[in-house]
């Protein structure tokens, strides 16, 4: 709620807001991995690694997912809000 709050003041979707969050993603994504990985507990395959190395488009983080979609189409709700 207090996202759509914040985001409804926007005209224009922001990237500058999108790509922290996305890099922030990734890099856990991957450290998480190689940590269990040396552990023993995860192995990899393809499946595994199209999660890693992108898991905000295969929806690995779903949360994160929609939350970037969200930041992304806020200005557009925001035109539509206002027909």
């Amino acid at each position: 709620l207090i996202t759509g709050y914040f985001l409804s003041a926007q005209e224009k979707t922001s990237f500058a807001r999108v790509l922290p969050i996305a890099k922030q993603t990734w890099f856990y994504s991957i450290s998480i991995f190689f940590i269990l990985f040396a552990l023993g507990a995860a192995g990899f395959s393809l499946r595994t690694g199209l999660h890693v190395f992108f898991p905000i488009i295969t929806y690995s983080y779903w949360f994160i997912t929609l939350y970037i979609l969200l930041v992304l189409l806020s200005p557009v709700f925001n035109i539509l809000l206002r027909l």
